[in-house]
């Protein structure tokens, strides 16, 4: 899991074990889900949570879910420290791409790889749980439109080959 503070928004990546066992198409499976790892989330990194959040969650089959939490600027909520209520909406079918910013090595390989003003862009679509930690950390997460107007406007580089 990675958490970041973009914009005032809390965005937070899982890897696909984490949620393999979320059924999307059961909506009350799926509320119950969400409230849980709200809760958790709150608890285990003391963020003070409560009022109203949106919350976008973005699923790419290979690599995991982001989910994007916006405070909704309500308030009633302010007078109650501890009532949280959240909106989901759920953009299933997503293709995430990391822009590359480090040494991520012979990872590199088992990933497609794109051409966008000057930067590459990868898109995993064979590496395991630590190979994708090393892509986090190495590169800057696109999900939603912004990955797709990339990969829409960009090159793949099919012959991109890391060698040692």
């Amino acid at each position: 899991m990675k958490i970041d503070f973009i914009d005032n928004n809390l965005i937070v990546f899982f890897n696909d074990k984490f949620f393999s066992n979320v059924n999307f198409s059961n909506k009350s499976h799926m509320e119950k889900y969400f409230m849980d790892l709200f809760s958790k989330l709150n608890e285990n990194y003391n963020l003070g949570m409560c009022g109203s959040y949106n919350i976008d969650v973005f699923v790419d089959d290979k690599c995991g879910m982001v989910l994007k939490i916006v405070k909704d600027d309500i308030d009633y909520y302010d007078y109650y420290n501890d009532i949280v209520d959240i909106k989901v909406s759920i953009s299933k079918f997503n293709k995430f791409l990391f822009k590359l910013n480090g040494d991520i090595g012979k990872i590199i390989n088992k990933c497609h790889v794109y051409l966008f003003d000057g930067d590459l862009y990868l898109e995993p679509y064979d590496v395991n749980f630590y190979e994708l930690g090393v892509i986090l950390e190495n590169c800057e997460l696109f999900y939603g439109n912004e990955s797709y107007d990339i990969k829409l406007r960009s090159k793949e580089i099919s012959d991109f080959i890391f060698i040692d």
